[in-house]
C-alpha cells in the first residue's frame, strides 16, 4: 500500500514543531506567536530551494499570493532556529520511511561545499586561502537499501576530520543487523573496533598490502587473490607484550583509539578478514570486513563493495540537481539549515520513486528520472501545501529513462568547478 507522502513528511515536521522549544536559540520568546511562517513552513520552503533566491522560492511555494511573506520575515524566522530542528526532521522523516527486512547496508563518504561569504560571518575555520572562498565538509551515511540519508556531520574545512564523524554516526546507527561500508578515508582500528563493539558489521577498503596502511606487514598468501583471517592486539605503548598468536599493532597518543587510554599498558583484541582481488583494470583492492566467510565469500564482497557508488550517485544528485552548491547565505548556519534540507528533499524524492514502482514489462529495466521526479515531488509539496492535488506517482511512472550498467566517467576535478557560484550570476 502506498503512503501518503505529504502526511508523512508532515509528521516528521510536526514532531518538531510541537517540541519547537528545544530547537530555537531562544526557547521562552522564539516561535511563540502564530506567524506565517511556522517551522514547518520554513522546512517545506529550504526544501523547495533551489538555485533561485529565497525570495523567488517564497513565491513559488505561496503561488505568488499577495500574502507571501518577506525575505526579511524568512531570515529573521531562520535565526531563531539551530540547524538541530533540521537534522532531527531528516532522522523522524527517514525512520518513518525506512525499512529493512534484512541487512541494513550504510554507506559513507564525504564531500565538500563551497560557498561565498566575508569574515563577518564566517570564521578562519571556513576559509580557504589558496582558493579565496570558503568551505565547509560534510560526512554523509548513506541507507543503501531504502536510498536514503539517514546522517551527517557538518564541519568547518579545517576542522574536517572523517574518522572522528565516521565514529560519531556509528556510536548513533549501530546495531546488530548493520553493515557500514567505507572507501580508504574512513578504514581505522578505532572505527573497526566501535562498529565490532556494537555487534555491527563494516566492510572497509583500505590501502593494498604493498603501501603502508592498516593491511601491510601481515603475513599473507603467495597468491595475488585471497582471503585471509587476521588477529591483532593494538597497544598504545612500546611495552612488549607476549602474543604468539596475533599482530601487535600500536597506536601513537595523538591517534584517537576510544578503549585504550594514552599511555595504557593494556592491548585490546581484533579479528577481521582480509580480502585481496583483481579489478579489471589489473589493479588490486583490498578489503577489511568481519562478515562471515560461509554466507559472504569474495565474489560477494566485492558485489557489496560495488553498491557503495550509490552514495556517489546521490550526492551528484544533491549538488546539482537539488542545487545544494547554489547556497543562499553568506552564514554557515544558515548553509547547514540548507545542507540539512535538501538532504530531506534527497529522501522525500528518493521515497516517491520507491514506492511508484513501475510494474509494466519491458524489454530492458527501466529506473524513474531523478531529476524530473524530483521536480515533480517539489511540485507536489508546493500544491499540496495550498489545497491542489497531483496524483505525483503516476507522473512519476512516465518518467523512466534505461539503466545503463558498467559506465564509467573521469571525474572533473578543475578549480572552476569547484568555485561557488556568485549570487549576482545565479539562474532566477
Amino acid at each position: 500500500m502506498k503512503s501518503n507522502l505529504f502526511a508523512v513528511l508532515s509528521r516528521a515536521c510536526c514532531n518538531i514543531a510541537r517540541d519547537i522549544s528545544n530547537y530555537v536559540v531562544n526557547p521562552k520568546k522564539d516561535f511563540s506567536r502564530n506567524r506565517k511562517l511556522p517551522f514547518v513552513n520554513i522546512m517545506r520552503c529550504l526544501m523547495l530551494k533551489g538555485a533561485e533566491a529565497s525570495g523567488i522560492t517564497l513565491l513559488n511555494y505561496f503561488h505568488a499570493s499577495v500574502d507571501t511573506p518577506t525575505e526579511s520575515a524568512l531570515i529573521q524566522q531562520r535565526h531563531k532556529l539551530t540547524p538541530e530542528a533540521f537534522s532531527q526532521t531528516l532522522k523522524y522523516f527517514y525512520s518513518d520511511t525506512a525499512k529493512n527486512n534484512g541487512l541494513r547496508i550504510l554507506a559513507v563518504d564525504g564531500t565538500s561545499l563551497e560557498f561565498s561569504s566575508n569574515s563577518k560571518y564566517s570564521s578562519k575555520e571556513y576559509f580557504v586561502e589558496s582558493k579565496n572562498f570558503y568551505q565547509m565538509h560534510i560526512t554523509a551515511m548513506f541507507d543503501l537499501i531504502n536510498q536514503q540519508y539517514c546522517d551527517a556531520v557538518i564541519q568547518p574545512i579545517h576542522q574536517k576530520n572523517e574518522f572522528a564523524a565516521f565514529t560519531e554516526m556509528i556510536i548513533r546507527q549501530c546495531d546488530p543487523n548493520t553493515l557500514f561500508v567505507g572507501d580508504i578515508g574512513f578504514c581505522s582500528y578505532n572505527n573497526i573496533a566501535n562498529i565490532i563493539a556494537k555487534d555491527g558489521y563494516f566492510l572497509l577498503r583500505c590501502k593494498d598490502i604493498h603501501s603502508k596502511g592498516i593491511a601491510s606487514n601481515f603475513n599473507y598468501p603467495t597468491d595475488d587473490e585471497f582471503d585471509v583471517d587476521i588477529d591483532v592486539a593494538v597497544v598504545r605503548t612500546n611495552k612488549k607484550i607476549s602474543s604468539s598468536d596475533r599482530y601487535i599493532r600500536r597506536v601513537g597518543p595523538n591517534v584517537q583509539f576510544d578503549f585504550l587510554e594514552p599511555g595504557s599498558d593494556e592491548s585490546y583484541n581484533l579479528s577481521f578478514r582480509v580480502v585481496r582481488f583483481k579489478l579489471k583494470t589489473g589493479n588490486y583492492e583490498c578489503i577489511l570486513t568481519n562478515l562471515p566467510r560461509e554466507k559472504y565469500p569474495p565474489e560477494e564482497i566485492k558485489r557489496l563493495y560495488n553498491m557503495r557508488w550509490g552514495i556517489e550517485t546521490s550526492f551528484r544528485h544533491l549538488k546539482h540537481a537539488i542545487c545544494l552548491k547554489y547556497t543562499s547565505s553568506y552564514k554557515p548556519v544558515f548553509i547547514m539549515q540548507e545542507v540539512w534540507a535538501a538532504l530531506l528533499m534527497y529522501n522525500f524524492t528518493s521515497f516517491a520513486i520507491n514506492q511508484s514502482k513501475h510494474k509494466k514489462k519491458r524489454k530492458f529495466d527501466y529506473k524513474a528520472n531523478f531529476s524530473k521526479a524530483l521536480a515533480i515531488c517539489k511540485q507536489y509539496i508546493s500544491n499540496f501545501a495550498n489545497k491542489i492535488n497531483i496524483n505525483i506517482y503516476a507522473m512519476i511512472e512516465k518518467c523512466l529513462i534505461p539503466i545503463r550498467n558498467n559506465r564509467c566517467f573521469e571525474r572533473n576535478k578543475t578549480d572552476h568547478a569547484r568555485n561557488p557560484k556568485g549570487f549576482t550570476y545565479r539562474p532566477q
